[in-house]
């Protein structure tokens, strides 16, 4: 309830990480939702213990609002404590949906394709009908071919690919990035899917559209740099006003970050992470949300 009364009352301080940490002195922790986010319990807390809540408070009890949702709100003002992590997860539904399976998902940093990738599609493309590669790292053109070859007779398959090595006439010693997307035949809008060339970048980013039933569904490979400023200004400059009002998406990334702050190793500190923060906002403009942390909840 104090969340969507902060959306409506104050909707500068709700979407803006630095406001709510200036009035709590702590990290934002929120999770995307559909084109908007939610904030976690325990953040929303904070503000509702401060100045800020108090005044929000007043300002209720002097427009005469009453019933039990305030009353719980009041009571949640007074304590001192907050929510075990556990209990404040998202919970998966259990039940299936018709349609795609998303069993047949698959997202991994190769950390380069080794020799010709045949042990590669053996074990894992040839049992996902979708599959994310990162860091594929191909030493020059004839290694694409050789990888292409393997897939051509392995798999009746469309593969998708954005890495600047697959250009070199001759193996390079200091390759990096590159990106892949292999679909299988029996994806749903298989026939459909194309690569949508103008909002690639250059060994990190790949974006292939299909049409599913005539509505535009749109697959995101990413792979992010690791440096913060240089993750910031990657995300920030990813573009996500092209695509369709009614369009679906699915990601799978390598983010180089964790989305929840309290299983960041590189720091002990929960501090503000801008390369964290223009990642998250960009899953809430496209509408997805981090099904990792609603299916594995510990």
């Amino acid at each position: 309830m104090f969340q969507l009364m902060l959306m409506s009352i104050a909707p500068i301080i709700f979407s803006n990480d630095h406001w709510i940490q200036y009035i709590t002195g702590q990290p934002v922790e929120w999770i995307p939702a559909h084109h908007t986010r939610l904030l976690h319990p325990n953040t929303l807390l904070r503000p509702l213990r401060s100045e800020l809540g108090a005044h929000c408070m007043q300002q209720w009890r002097e427009a005469q609002w009453q019933g039990h949702l305030l009353d719980i709100l009041e009571a949640l003002q007074q304590l001192d404590g907050f929510y075990p992590r556990r209990l404040v997860r998202l919970a998966a539904s259990r039940r299936r949906r018709r349609g795609f399976d998303a069993s047949g998902v698959l997202t991994v940093n190769t950390n380069g394709i080794k020799q010709n990738g045949h042990l590669l599609i053996e074990n894992l493309l040839s049992r996902h009908s979708f599959s994310c590669l990162q860091e594929a790292k191909f030493g020059d053109a004839t290694r694409l071919s050789t990888f292409k070859i393997h897939l051509d007779s392995s798999l009746d398959h469309k593969v998708f690919v954005n890495d600047p090595n697959s250009h070199q006439h001759r193996p390079t010693r200091e390759r990096s990035n590159g990106v892949v997307i292999v679909l299988r035949s029996e994806f749903p809008g298989f026939n459909s899917a194309v690569v949508v060339s103008r909002l690639s970048v250059t060994g990190r980013y790949l974006v292939v559209r299909v049409l599913v039933d005539g509505f535009p569904l749109h697959l995101h490979n990413v792979y992010a740099p690791i440096d913060r400023q240089e993750k910031c200004q990657f995300f920030s400059g990813l573009v996500t006003e092209e695509f369709e009002d009614h369009a679906t998406h699915i990601v799978l990334e390598d983010l180089n970050t964790p989305l929840d702050p309290r299983l960041d190793s590189s720091t002990p500190d929960l501090r503000y992470d801008p390369g964290r923060s223009s990642c998250l906002e960009r899953m809430a403009k496209l509408g997805v949300v981090d099904t990792w942390m609603i299916h594995f909840d510990t």
